[in-house]
């Protein structure tokens, strides 16, 4: 905090000055609370506790001191003032939308095949934020950052896509997918969707298939793609988990040449995918749910927590939904 800030106290004392923050007279604390937390805590104090989570807190500042408050939590806060909360707004907004310009510039970088500069531009945009991510990492230092960004694009070129019978651009869209996911967005569903939905072409891969047949679930494109990309990302993971392992076994002269001397890891045979019957049996689940969602049943729940509370009790309003999807003869796993 220091390197960053310097003198913390001078700089707490300035931003009281410039009216950035507000005394906290140890009761912010109480915001961070629960419910049930500050309904004990008003029992204690002799307090009603049949109110809502602002009237508890007002009641305990009221009928509390500031050394007792402090007893509860000694924590110091710093509070941010209505003129310091809307600079703190502006700044978010502001660092919001540079994050979505940079991962739009980073992902037309993908897009054009040059991996190493589209690492490079994140790495610009991370040197210049006040607390950067990685623990350790030096984003100014383009030498490392490179060699780092052309390991990572090798080891991805590794993966085996002969299992695939769709294009060579297909399989380089996977690439991309897998680059930028682990580059930027650390979310493969929406990667899937800034370089696989667009493509035109759906993945041609007769053991993903047959996995879901034998599962009696007809998966979407987006589902079969993830968890394809998935399971090649994860045994890749598991290549270099291995790799480190061997080494590391071979310095402490645990091996030699040839010889295992530590535990391999396990890759995923052909035809597994790291899906488990329980998360298929939810996407059925909500699969009908969208379903019946589009049958314009007065009544049918907004949200899929409602749906399934009525379905494990099997009520009368989930009985008149199944109904409904008889008449309309649409296609429900739960029938």
């Amino acid at each position: 905090m220091k390197d960053l800030f310097g003198d913390i106290a001078f700089a707490k004392n300035q931003l009281y000055r410039n009216g950035y923050l507000v005394e906290d007279h140890h009761t912010f604390f109480l915001q961070c609370m629960s419910v049930p937390e500050l309904r004990a805590l008003c029992k204690k104090c002799g307090l009603k506790t049949s109110k809502n989570k602002a009237e508890l807190i007002e009641d305990i500042i009221e009928q509390t001191t500031e050394e007792e408050r402090k007893t509860i939590c000694d924590e110091e806060y710093y509070v941010l003032s209505p003129s310091g909360l809307k600079i703190d707004d502006e700044y978010k907004k502001k660092r919001k939308q540079e994050t979505i310009d940079v991962k739009r510039c980073v992902e037309n970088k993908v897009r054009e095949g040059d991996y190493i500069g589209a690492t490079l531009l994140k790495a610009s945009f991370y040197s210049k934020m006040v607390i950067p991510p990685g623990i350790g990492v030096d984003w100014l230092d383009k030498v490392r950052i490179e060699e780092s960004a052309k390991n990572r694009l090798m080891d991805l070129r590794k993966i085996d896509y002969s299992d695939l019978e769709n294009t060579k651009q297909y399989k380089e869209n996977l690439l991309k997918t897998l680059y930028y996911d682990q580059d930027i967005e650390n979310d493969l569903w929406k990667s899937i969707e800034l370089f696989i939905d667009d493509t035109g072409e759906k993945i041609s891969c007769s053991r993903i298939d047959e996995f879901f047949k034998k599962k009696g679930y007809v998966a979407s494109e987006k589902c079969k793609v993830y968890f394809y990309l998935d399971a090649k990302r994860y045994n890749l993971y598991i290549d270099n988990v291995n790799k480190f392992s061997e080494e590391v076994s071979r310095r402490q002269g645990k091996m030699s040449k040839g010889e295992i001397g530590y535990s391999k890891q396990k890759k995923l045979e052909p035809g597994e995918y790291r899906i488990s019957d329980a998360t298929i049996e939810y996407y059925k689940e909500h699969d009908d749910y969208v379903t019946l969602s589009g049958l314009n049943i007065d009544g049918f729940p907004k949200t899929f927590g409602t749906y399934q509370k009525h379905k494990s009790q099997n009520s009368e309003k989930y009985q008149m939904w199944m109904k409904k999807a008889k008449v309309e003869k649409v296609f429900l796993y739960n029938r």
